[in-house]
């Protein structure tokens, strides 16, 4: 289908939704376009009254008019911003002639309910219901309430209030001109957004707290501790809405990846580790980790919170402050809805690119992915369709997300729209993923795939009812489920399908995957392969139209062993997934790019910005390198050395005061990877100079090496140089056979050199160990080549788990990289060894004047 049928079958729904349900109808017309009708009238008016009652008059004029409109000659919103536009120019031209005669202006009305509530003819209307359905009407339109809230204080069933409701304004509709109930309805909705925006608070940074009366405590300062393996930076550290997230980087010559860190947290309650991430190793030999608990905040904790993370035995000291929370009107701009949430959106310009935060606001049964319309069922349940920003001249700019994983604890993505300017833009997120919220039931299944007993089964799920059909014998199980392979043939399983129905609550809220899992059937060995008696996965299809192709979820498919003719299959809540067909359009104001005072300096093909801020009295200098030359990138450590770890000495950063007075700063880990700050206390203002010694450099590129293996102890075998960036070169003189090693064989996870193109894997016998002696050069004068990367084909060097481990020697009190300990299967008698991403030191200082407030 293409897009513009997309829209036009849209436009199709709501028009029947008009006829058949007026004011669901309404409700659904000005939810999905009063920001777009609000940013087209606020073009030509500046009151906000003027804005107001130009919306409603366009939502007036169409209801009335509605039959003129043609969804296959154009799309509701062009219509409806076309209707808003000469209404917004005619109250502009109404406006100038009465700013130039002399007569009074009115008062401006402020209050919409008290405007509602003056109204004679609503309360003749209202007068008019039963006294429930009254009561229901004034809490819903005056209150704000939303429908379970108004069940709950009346006692009343939930159904019971929607159907009283519904019935109440069907009267009303009857008893009101239209502008007043477009104005009721209007009201309602501002009071439905205050309720559910109530319970949020907003760190800029940290997102979206959906408890403010707990808080949001957020790190104090970033720290640098030594253990006996690691050098441990601590970047960033928070706990927000029950859980607890801190980024750490370890330096230290052993991955930690290899073997299960010890590691452990204190200072809440009710602690519960949730994830480890392994973000890998990183130019500067730093290997990245997130660790998430879960845990409430103890009685004590006030304004600040302190905790202890220890890690292999090192206490980490952390101390968590309460951070600033922002009223979710102040931090962005939003949109909601009554039963379900809704999303906020955080624009801002960044070097000249427009950048949006955009956070969802959970409510209900249902909560909205951080990653909106991307993830791991991002080809599921139909099209993909973009996230897109309206500029104020109508240009539609596409936005792409930051990488995200259901496993790293985000709660929002940034987006990205490339450069734009400031002004009104319109942003558009045309649906969402969505899962079911924390405390659902999984329901289980049991199952008769015999045809004689087969018999539908109904499953009641969140949203709605799944039938399952009555099962059916098939011969090709890759033909209905793309993860099961033929490989499960060979195993001698037998399989059935079943169709799947959905009956939903809401309309726009489909299944996109309903993942099943076998529940204890046992399992059997066969030829060395574990198998399940039963196994179970997803029936899909693909779909293709003009806006690609996607998976449509049909049903499951379901293998036996041995026989078997039953089956029980549950279906775990935590991996719902639904697709959220519901359009969301956001209005909102990007404002300029902040003016900070920042210094620059420039030496050869590189320059270093400082910004200078206070923070608690200490100054605090962001220092951002640049370079013209794409083939040397600077890092945003500047003058820490990748082997600091390993006892490298780095140089200090310094301020250098008028009166010759020398602070040296501290180095301090950022949470942006493109810049670090540094600290120099709390040192008096004015003029200064900032001496930086040098600055360490990689260049992003690789070389492959074909590396010869002996085959015997004491076996020495030639290799040869490795040409890199700038005449540079490893000069790889030879390679020595040093023995065997049976140890590895009893290690977690080791794994050695198996393939000739580097690929590694478990060892089945003990490898060969070869000593690669190697020595860096730069090939320039003014760069030192410090160190380079490694890879094996295509794994990278955080999990060699042994394959290849580097070897260093003090000289003059420094670190240098001198040999590599290769682990190989016998009978191996050659590797491609791939060298990556050489760090280098520009021995080049930067002197700049600073001026500090």
């Amino acid at each position: 289908m293409k897009r513009g049928d997309v829209f036009m079958e849209q436009d199709r729904k709501l028009l029947a939704l008009l006829d058949r349900d007026p004011e669901q109808g309404m409700a659904d017309l000005i939810e999905g376009y009063s920001g777009l009708l609000w940013s087209v009238c606020r073009t030509y008016l500046q009151s906000a009254e003027d804005i107001k009652e130009c919306v409603n008059e366009t939502f007036s004029e169409f209801y009335l008019q509605r039959d003129h409109f043609d969804p296959s000659k154009g799309t509701l919103k062009g219509y409806l911003a076309v209707i808003a536009r000469r209404c917004a120019i005619r109250r502009h031209q109404e406006n100038c002639r009465w700013e130039r005669s002399s007569s009074p202006q009115p008062e401006e009305v402020t209050d919409p309910f008290a405007h509602l509530e003056q109204q004679d003819e609503l309360e003749r209307a209202l007068s008019a219901l039963d006294p429930v359905d009254q009561q229901i009407i004034r809490l819903k339109y005056y209150g704000g309430l939303t429908a379970r809230e108004i069940a709950a204080s009346l006692g009343l069933p939930y159904e019971t209030v929607k159907k009283r409701q519904q019935r109440s304004l069907k009267k009303l509709l009857r008893a009101l001109s239209l502008g007043l109930l477009v104005a009721l309805i209007l009201a309602a909705l501002a009071a439905c957004a205050y309720m559910i925006l109530r319970h949020f608070g907003f760190v800029p940074g940290y997102g979206v707290d959906s408890d403010p009366q707990a808080g949001t405590y957020i790190l104090e300062q970033s720290a640098v501790i030594q253990g006996e393996l690691y050098e441990i930076h601590l970047e960033d550290a928070y706990w927000q809405n029950g859980s607890f997230l801190a980024d750490l980087s370890l330096y230290g010559q052993t991955s930690p990846y290899l073997t299960p860190l010890d590691i452990s947290l204190s200072g809440l309650d009710n602690l519960q580790p949730i994830s480890i991430s392994q973000n890998g190793l990183d130019v500067l030999g730093a290997y990245s980790l997130r660790l998430i608990y879960e845990g409430d905040l103890p009685q004590s904790s006030a304004s600040s919170l302190e905790l202890i993370l220890t890690l292999d035995g090192t206490d980490l000291p952390i101390t968590l402050v309460a951070a600033e929370e922002t009223a979710l009107e102040q931090a962005g701009f939003y949109s909601v809805t009554e039963a379900d949430g809704g999303l906020l959106a955080v624009p801002r310009l960044e070097n000249g690119e427009l950048v949006v935060s955009i956070h969802p606001l959970n409510t209900g049964p249902f909560n909205t992915s951080p990653s909106l319309t991307k993830g791991i069922w991002s080809h599921y349940g139909g099209p993909q369709l973009p996230i897109t920003v309206t500029a104020p001249d109508g240009t539609v700019l596409e936005g792409e997300p930051t990488s995200y994983s259901p496993f790293n604890g985000d709660t929002y993505l940034n987006w990205y729209f490339g450069p734009a300017e400031p002004g009104d833009y319109v942003l558009n997120v045309p649906y969402v993923y969505q899962y079911p919220a924390a405390g659902t039931d999984s329901p289980t299944v049991q199952l008769s795939l015999s045809a004689s007993d087969g018999a539908p089964v109904s499953l009641s799920l969140p949203g709605g009812t799944l039938t399952l059909d009555r099962p059916f014998p098939i011969d090709d199980v890759t033909a209905y489920c793309s993860t099961i392979s033929h490989s499960y043939d060979e195993a001698g399983y037998t399989w059935w399908a079943m169709e799947a129905t959905w009956e939903g609550e809401d309309p726009e809220r489909v299944p996109a995957a309903i993942p099943v899992l076998e529940d204890g059937a046992g399992t059997v060995i066969l030829n060395n392969t574990t198998y399940h008696n039963v196994e179970a996965g997803l029936w899909t299809e693909p779909v293709y139209d003009s806006d690609g192709q996607y998976t449509q979820f049909r049903g499951y498919v379901v293998g036996t062993l041995n026989g078997l003719d039953q089956a029980t299959l549950s279906l775990p809540a935590e991996k719902l997934c639904y697709r959220w067909n519901h359009p969301f359009t956001i209005s909102m104001t990007v404002q300029p790019e902040p003016e900070r005072p920042s210094y620059t300096g420039t030496s050869g093909n590189y320059s270093l910005t400082a910004t200078p801020r206070r923070t608690d009295g200490a100054v605090i200098l962001n220092l951002s390198p640049a370079s013209s030359d794409k083939y040397m990138i600077p890092t945003s450590t500047l003058t820490r050395s990748p082997l600091t770890a390993l006892g490298a000495t780095d140089a200090p950063i310094t301020l250098t005061a008028a009166d010759g007075t020398v602070y040296e700063g501290e180095y301090q880990p950022g949470r942006q990877n493109n810049a670090s700050d540094w600290s120099f206390g709390d040192i008096p203002a004015g003029d200064y100079t900032l001496h930086v010694p040098y600055l360490y450099l990689t260049a992003p590129e690789s070389w492959h090496m074909a590396i010869p293996l002996p085959q015997q102890q004491g076996q020495v075998l030639p290799v040869g140089p490795v040409y890199t960036c700038f005449s540079g070169r490893i000069e790889l003189s030879s390679i020595t056979g040093i023995g065997t090693d049976p140890a590895i064989l009893e290690q977690f996870a080791a794994a050695v050199i198996t393939y000739p193109s580097g690929g590694i894997n478990q060892p089945q016998e003990a490898p060969l160990v070869s000593r690669l002696d190697l020595s860096l050069h730069s090939g320039m004068e003014d760069y030192t080549l410090v160190d380079v990367g490694l890879q094996l084909f295509l794994t990278d060097e955080a999990y060699f788990s042994g394959a290849c481990e580097r070897q260093y020697v003090f000289e003059e009190g420094e670190p240098r990289l001198t040999s590599l300990l290769l682990r190989h299967a016998p009978g191996l008698y050659a590797t491609d060894l791939t060298f990556t991403d050489p760090v280098l030191r520009w021995n080049h200082p930067f002197d700049i004047p600073v001026t500090i407030p």
